[in-house]
């Protein structure tokens, strides 16, 4: 028990004991300060306390074999311009590439360069004919927007339903939230969109900064990060 907070209690009370003696002297007090600041302290100790962190080592994960395939995504925001970009890529369950993209988007929040990269991942690989596939974002915002159901007074409601007509086509699609130390490779290629002039580019081979983060990637190379218990 914090001392300060039973000093403060204390003081409280005695000024509305002494209103109390003035002004209802037939009311006695009947109060233990000692308990009203221990049930104070236990109904708001979840207001202040943290959530305890350990440190995990997080490496991509390669989707289930044998017709599975992984589609990664990501926006990025260059701070001062505001100028945003988007990059994803498909890899198979060896960690292989087989297509991916990087866009320009021009200005705008951070939160749009994330729903632009999942709709054009979404589309890359509905169009490549691939039925069995996993989404990952590294934007909890972006999952819980297309995972609601209204989202008519969003700002970017039109882009949001796009994500959700494809999530919704015939074919197995999952959409999950990762860490970004599991989207390295989508971090880069988004990262170099905003090096490209303004529109969508698809590539069939990866550019060569990209290589690295793949072969890491299909090595199962962990980085640390500090993860809620």
């Amino acid at each position: 028990m914090c001392w300060g907070q039973v000093f403060g209690l204390c003081c409280w009370f005695l000024w509305r004991w002494r209103n109390l003696e003035i002004f209802d002297p037939d009311q006695p007090p009947q109060i233990c300060i000692w308990n009203y600041a221990r049930e104070w302290r236990l109904a708001t100790t979840s207001l202040h306390s943290k959530p305890a962190r350990v440190e995990a080592y997080l490496a991509w994960d390669p989707p289930p074999p044998p017709n599975w395939i992984k589609v990664n995504i990501d926006g990025c925001m260059k701070g001062p311009s505001g100028s945003i970009g988007a990059g994803g890529l498909l890899r198979d369950n060896n960690g292989n590439w087989i297509s991916g993209f990087t866009a320009n988007l021009g200005k705008g929040k951070i939160i749009a360069a994330e729903l632009w990269g999942l709709f054009f991942g979404l589309r890359l690989a509905w169009m490549r004919g691939f039925r069995s596939v996993e989404v990952e974002v590294d934007s909890a915002t972006v999952v819980t927007l297309v995972n609601q159901q209204d989202n008519s007074l969003h700002p970017l409601h039109t882009l949001i339903r796009g994500c959700q007509a494809y999530l919704k086509m015939d074919w197995h699609c999952k959409l999950s939230h990762i860490y970004r130390e599991k989207n390295f490779s989508a971090d880069y290629l988004a990262s170099i969109g905003l090096t490209y002039d303004l529109g969508y580019f698809e590539s069939q081979s990866p550019p060569p900064g990209c290589i690295p983060f793949l072969f890491e990637d299909s090595l199962g190379y962990a980085r640390p990060r500090e993860v809620i218990r």
